[in-house]
């Protein structure tokens, strides 16, 4: 809503200015007044112009379509007082007939721009009510109506005996009727439109203007001068209006550039803010440091002198299509965008665009970052990533090798040692047989410590492929508990396995549950010293969803709650006062936890210290 106030002063002024005229004419006397009224059409015609440049100028700026129509309005009417000053010109030649017709033609062009500018003004209210914008249109319907009016005047009576309450001029009677229509429709819209208020109030004089030109009788005549300075009068009340309304445009435009710079200073980024023409109109210190110019360089500048040369011919139609779109985006998502300073250097941007609405029109703002140290970095980052894939690739090899070279003179040595052991190649004495066997179980151990190292590479590079096809997970377990009972009973432990009737099916990598399970039940045995180890197989549902569960429980020593998070992390091994037993690397509990996720399944514990652990394997059943 649109509350502002003009000043009085303006209709004060123009109220005493027309009585000391009105005064001053009569106490002269009922004469004519030929030069006079030449000037005071000259100044109508020169008025009613400057009103229909001043309302253009308005327009443009503001982009409104209400202020294009009263410019609209206001230059037909000049037009049609240009033409009612034409005929005072002493002509001659051609154009003789015209100054000899004068004093016809002075009383025909006067109604035409009476009844022309308050059905001007009342039309672009229709339109400003309806949201209309038909400028053009509306251009035309005046023209027509212009033309028309003129040749209507020209054929009716231009005075008349003094009759209706003593009227000289029947034909413009309905012109003061026409003015308090637009006044009364100004006023009670003038909270839409900062214009309606001084038009309401020079629709008023003029009123009282054209009221008194109805008792004119002739085209020089007091009536018609008073109705001439009335009308000036009234003109000039609307133009000064709209001076005061733009001087208190500048002065708030001001104060909200005080308020906006201050905004831009405080920004972390180089502050440019462009038109449509790709002019410079408002930069931030940021921006002078950026590109090294000092503002009165940048502004009325074009933008382009802040972009490499090579950008040129694209970058007019980037701000064309930004335009024709106007929203908060990225400048140049994808591209590589450069700027360019004053002495030439180049240095990589980033841009963000975001348009604002001002009374100049859609203006767009463009905040600048130098991204030379990210550029930097990112190249460093894209360099050492090369570098890491090229140690991953020799890491891959070396471990391709190491699986080849390591494992096949271990494969002898344990052949080896089993041939001498089976007493193939004689008899061994009992001392002999014991130290083979430790070398056959070191070498055991060593292939499986170089086997999980293996495993524990390819997880980690994503690398360790899985066979997934039926398995039957009873027979599986099976196969464990006949492999570790033998570990079980040389500790003394009860040792066994509690499995469901039937098989049970499920999709998975049988090596990968073997090994965890495996695991899982050879750290069991290991840690308990007695009591019983069991391993437990049987079906559960988990979120709606069938899944198996092989449970390893034992009666070991058990694990504390602090210690939990310690378990499966690669060569992590649990404090122990059990000085006996050989600890491990600590890569099985690991290495089974990433074969279980491969599976889509998860390992999880339950233990208390001193009455042993269970560790859980649960996995889908598909």
């Amino acid at each position: 809503m649109v509350t502002e106030r003009t000043s009085p002063a303006p209709v004060t002024a123009a109220a005493i200015l027309i009585f000391a005229i009105v005064a001053t004419l009569f106490e002269i006397g009922q004469n004519d007044y030929p030069k006079l009224h030449t000037i005071l059409d000259s100044c109508v015609f020169l008025l009613s112009g400057m009103l229909a440049w001043s309302l253009w100028d308005m327009a443009v700026r503001r982009e409104q379509p209400f202020e294009k129509c009263l410019a609209v309005s206001f230059a037909f009417t000049s037009a049609l007082e240009f033409v009612h000053v034409f005929d005072t010109i002493d002509w001659i030649g051609a154009l003789g007939p015209v100054a000899a017709n004068a004093g016809v033609l002075r009383a025909t062009t006067w109604p035409p721009t009476a009844y022309m500018l308050p059905i001007a003004i009342g039309c672009s209210l229709w339109m400003l009510h309806g949201k209309r914008e038909r400028v053009m249109a509306f251009a035309f319907a005046l023209a027509a109506l212009s033309a028309g009016l003129l040749l209507l005047f020209y054929r009716l009576p231009r005075y008349a005996d003094p009759a209706w309450f003593g009227m000289s001029r029947p034909n413009l009677i309905l012109v003061p009727f026409c003015w308090l229509v637009v006044v009364r429709a100004c006023w009670a819209a003038r909270a839409n439109n900062r214009l309606l208020r001084p038009l309401a109030t020079m629709g008023l004089i003029l009123l009282v203007a054209d009221a008194v030109m109805l008792y004119s009788q002739a085209p020089h005549d007091a009536n018609a001068m008073v109705a001439h300075v009335g009308t000036i009068a009234g003109y000039v009340v609307m133009l000064v209006a709209m001076m005061q309304l733009a001087s208190g445009d500048a002065r708030d435009r001001v104060r909200v550039e005080q308020k906006f710079r201050s905004l831009l200073e405080s920004a972390p980024d180089a502050i440019v803010i462009v038109n449509r023409q790709g002019d410079i109109v408002l930069v931030n210190s940021q921006a002078e440091k950026l590109f090294g110019f000092p503002r009165a360089e940048l502004l009325e500048r074009k933008i382009e002198m802040l972009i490499p040369r090579s950008f040129h011919h694209r970058h007019p139609g980037h701000r064309d299509k930004f335009f024709s779109d106007p929203r908060s985006r990225p400048m140049g998502a994808g591209l590589e965008l450069l700027g360019l300073r004053k002495d030439g250097t180049e240095f990589p941007v980033e841009i963000s665009l975001s348009p604002l609405e001002t009374e100049e029109g859609i203006l767009v703002s463009s905040a600048i970052r130098d991204i030379t140290e990210r550029k930097r970095f990112e190249q460093a980052l894209r360099e050492k990533n090369v570098e890491l894939e090229k140690a991953s690739r020799a890491k891959d090899n070396f471990l391709a090798s190491m699986s080849h070279e390591l494992r096949t003179p271990l494969n002898a040595v344990l052949g080896f040692t089993g041939i001498l052991l089976m007493k193939l190649p004689g008899p061994l004495t009992d001392e002999q047989d014991k130290q083979l066997r430790t070398v056959q179980s070191s070498a055991k151990h060593l292939l499986s410590l170089i086997n999980d190292l293996l495993d524990v590479a390819r997880i980690a590079a994503e690398k360790m492929e899985v066979n997934l096809e039926p398995v039957d997970a009873r027979i599986v377990v099976e196969e464990v508990a006949a492999t570790m009972v033998l570990q079980a009973t040389k500790k003394g432990l009860e040792f066994g396995a509690t499995l469901p009737v039937g098989p049970l099916i499920l999709s998975t990598d049988r090596r990968a549950l073997s090994q965890i399970v495996l695991n899982l039940t050879s750290n069991a045995i290991k840690f308990t010293d007695r009591g019983s180890v069991r391993l437990v197989l049987d079906e559960a549902e988990i979120d709606a969803r069938r899944a198996l569960r092989i449970v390893v429980r034992d009666t070991g020593v058990g694990i504390a709650p602090e210690q939990w998070s310690l378990l499966f992390r690669p060569f992590s091994r649990l404090e122990s006062s059990r000085k006996s037993v050989t600890e491990g690397t600590g890569l099985g509990l690991h290495l089974s936890a990433q074969l279980a996720a491969l599976l889509g399944g998860a390992i999880t514990l339950e233990s208390t210290p001193g009455s042993g652990s269970a560790f859980t394997l649960t996995l889908p059943v598909q």
